[in-house]
């Protein structure tokens, strides 16, 4: 009964372990959007300010 409660815990360990670099990679790929969004944002406001006189 313990070797198999060890190994359900395993799995489960094992299965949190994945999620944990699947959740990696999607904040990685939400930081560079953002940084894409950031520079978008930036090439739109300098003409808008530079027009402006802001």
């Amino acid at each position: 009964m313990c070797q198999r409660e060890a190994e359900e815990v395993t799995v489960l360990m094992k299965n949190n372990v994945d999620k944990v670099f699947e959740r990696e990679g999607k904040l990685a790929n939400l930081e560079v959007r953002s940084e894409e969004l950031k520079s978008m944002v930036r090439s739109y406001e300098q003409p808008y300010y530079h027009n402006t006189g802001l």
